[in-house]
């Protein structure tokens, strides 16, 4: 997974989504790829609606990710797990040829 490529329109609304959850915990802070989710100020009931944010807009569920949901600790790790979804998802949507 480390070389997979990541969608740029994806991380923005992964970003987006991130910023909303701020706003609404009233939490002041600049989210980048790399920001750490315990440094940006969510507390876990922030990180779960997080979670359930996600899943609604992406069609996904995070616990089918390989990367175990309790690793993730990044914006970045977000990413890489929304990312690998909706390919797997994309994958399996395809038909057969």
């Amino acid at each position: 997974m480390l070389g997979m490529r990541r969608e740029p329109d994806l991380a923005s609304k992964v970003v987006k989504l991130i910023e909303e959850s701020l706003r609404r915990t009233r939490t002041q802070a600049t989210v980048t790829a790399s920001s750490r989710l315990s440094d940006l100020g969510l507390d876990s009931m922030a990180k779960i609606s997080l979670a359930f944010r996600i899943e609604e807009v992406f069609a996904i569920d995070l616990t089918q990710s390989t990367l175990n949901i309790a690793d993730i600790r990044t914006v970045d790790d977000i990413i890489r797990a929304v990312t690998e979804l909706t390919r797997a998802d994309a994958t399996r949507s395809r038909p057969a040829s």
